[in-house]
């Protein structure tokens, strides 16, 4: 049983740190696709 333990806290890790770096990389494709959509209408104002 000792050995399921620690395989559970990896799998957590593991998933864990996955979801954080999917969640990093999906704030910054966010971040381009918002500046694509407002720097033309930026432009066009001044």
């Amino acid at each position: 049983m000792g050995n399921l333990g620690t395989l559970g806290i990896f799998f957590a890790g593991f998933f864990g740190g996955l979801g954080i770096f999917l969640a990093a990389c999906g704030l910054l494709w966010w971040c381009s696709l918002y500046e694509k959509i407002n720097l033309p209408k930026q432009k066009k104002n001044k």
